[in-house]
C-alpha cells in the first residue's frame, strides 16, 4: 500500500506532532510507503525548520518514512498571517503534490483546518486515489464554541459546507474524538463510515524513564507539558500558584514546559504577580520528554469548558502522562476521562484556581508511596489501549 498523508502541523522524531510520523513508522516496517506532506514552518517554534534553496518544498526520509517539507507563511500569532499559511500550504502541497511521479493508493487530508483535508481531496481525484478524511479538531464547530467566530458568520456558514463536502466525499472518516460520530450524524453522514482511532503514545520513548517512587515529603512539583494556546485556559495555572505563594507554600513549585500563542503572555502575568514559584522552559523533543518528567511528581492538563467536550477529547500530552507513571491532575470536563478509566490520578473542575491550588496541595499530603502506586497504574492502561503499536494496527486495518 501506498499512502499519501497531508498534514501541515506533522512533525518527524524530533518535533512535538509526532503522530503521523510514529504510526508511519510502523507501517513502513510492515513493507507500506508512507510519505507525509508537512509545513517546513514550525507552529510549535514559529520558526521555519527547513532550507529550500530555490525550491518551494524539500524532502527527507526519516525512517523509511518521506517527508516532503512545503515552504509557507511565518506568523507569530493568531491573525491573518496564519490564515494566509494555511491557504498557502494547501494550495502549495496541492501542485507539489501533483507533480511527483508515482500514485498512492490511498491519500489521507487532515482536518487541523479543512483547506488541508481538501487539497487531499482533489490530490486523490488527480491521482485517481482513494479518500480518507482524518479530523482532529471539528472545523468551524470548535472555533464556534472557543467564541472566535459567530455561528452565523459567513465564513463559518462556508466552512460548514466545506466540513460536509468533505464528510460526504470521504470513503472513510478516521477521527480522534471518541463521539464525533455523533457530531457527524447530525449531518446526515452514516455512522457507519466514522472510525475512532484516538491519538496515543509511542512507548518506546518511556522505556529509559525512571521508576516514580513517590517523590519526597517536603516538596512536590507539579509539571505542564504541551501548547499554550488560548483554549487550554493556563491562566488557572498562574492564579493557582498565586494563591500557593500567598498561603505561604514555598515547597511547592509550578514547571510549564512548551510553547504557544499565549506563553509570552502567561510569563508577563507571572511577573507582574510577582510569583517565584513558577518555571517556563522551552518546549522538548517528543524523544526525550521523558528526561523533564522524572523531574516531577505530579503532571497537570487542562481544558477550558467548553461545549465540544461533549464530543470527547483526545489532548496527545495525556498519553504520555499515563505512559510516564507519574499520578495526573486532570482539570478537563470531557465526555471521556481515561485518567478516570486508569485510575492513575485526580480529576477537578476546570478553570478553578481554588480548586486546582487545594488539590495540588492534597498532592503534597499524600504519603509518596500513595503517589507512586497511583502513577504506576497509567503505563500499563496506556500500552493496552492506547499505544501506537495498537493504534497503528488499527489504521492499517481500516485502510
Amino acid at each position: 500500500m501506498n499512502l499519501w498523508i497531508i498534514n501541515q502541523y506533522a512533525d518527524g522524531p524530533e518535533g512535538q506532532a509526532t503522530r503521523d510520523y510514529d504510526r508511519a513508522r510502523i507501517l513502513v516496517a510492515k513493507g507500506h510507503e508512507v510519505t507525509i506532506f508537512s509545513s517546513g514552518f514550525s507552529q510549535y517554534h514559529l520558526a521555519e525548520r527547513q532550507t529550500y534553496g530555490n525550491r518551494k518544498y524539500t524532502v527527507e526520509s526519516l525512517d523509511g518514512v518521506q517527508f516532503i517539507w512545503i515552504k509557507s507563511f511565518s506568523y507569530t500569532k493568531n491573525n491573518w498571517r496564519r490564515y494566509l499559511n494555511m491557504v498557502l500550504f494547501s494550495w502549495r502541497t496541492y501542485w507539489v503534490a501533483r507533480s511527483i511521479n508515482g500514485n498512492p493508493d490511498i491519500v489521507i487530508g487532515t482536518s487541523v483546518h479543512p483547506l488541508n483535508a481538501l487539497a487531499g481531496k482533489f490530490l486523490s481525484g488527480y491521482k485517481k486515489a482513494r479518500f480518507f478524511f482524518a479530523v482532529t479538531d471539528l472545523w468551524p464547530q470548535t472555533l464556534v464554541d472557543m467564541g472566535i467566530i459567530h455561528k452565523y458568520n459567513p465564513i463559518t456558514l462556508l466552512m460548514r459546507s466545506l466540513e460536509k463536502y468533505l464528510y460526504s466525499k470521504a470513503e472513510k472518516i478516521l477521527t480522534v474524538l471518541p463521539y464525533a460520530h455523533e457530531y457527524i450524524e447530525e449531518m446526515g453522514i452514516s455512522k457507519d463510515k466514522v472510525v475512532w482511532i484516538s491519538n496515543g503514545v509511542e512507548m518506546s520513548y518511556y522505556s529509559s524513564i525512571k521508576t516514580y517512587k513517590g517523590g519526597s515529603k517536603n516538596k512536590l512539583t507539579l509539571m505542564y507539558i504541551g501548547g499554550h494556546a488560548p483554549h487550554l485556559g493556563l491562566d488557572v495555572i498562574i492564579d493557582a500558584a498565586a494563591i500557593l505563594q500567598n498561603e505561604g507554600r514555598n515547597y511547592i513549585r509550578i514547571i510549564m514546559i512548551g510553547s504557544g500563542v499565549e506563553k509570552k503572555r502567561l510569563i508577563e502575568k507571572t511577573k507582574s504577580l510577582g510569583l517565584t514559584n513558577i518555571e517556563f522552559r522551552d518546549p522538548v523533543p517528543k524523544p526525550e520528554v521523558y528526561k523533564s518528567m522524572e523531574e516531577t511528581d505530579v503532571l497537570f492538563c487542562h481544558f477550558r469548558d467548553l461545549p465540544l467536550l461533549k464530543y470527547g477529547t483526545s489532548m496527545f500530552k495525556i498519553f504520555d502522562y499515563l505512559a510516564s507513571g507519574r499520578p495526573i491532575l486532570y482539570g478537563v470536563n470531557g465526555k471521556n476521562n481515561p485518567v478516570k478509566d486508569a485510575g492513575a490520578g485526580i480529576t477537578i473542575e476546570p478553570e478553578n484556581p481554588e480548586v486546582l491550588a487545594s488539590t495540588i496541595v492534597k498532592f503534597y499530603s499524600m504519603a509518596p508511596i500513595d503517589r507512586a502506586k497511583m502513577g504506576s497504574k497509567g503505563p500499563a492502561y496506556v500500552e493496552k489501549n492506547y499505544s501506537i503499536a495498537v493504534l497503528a494496527a488499527k489504521l492499517e486495518e481500516v485502510l
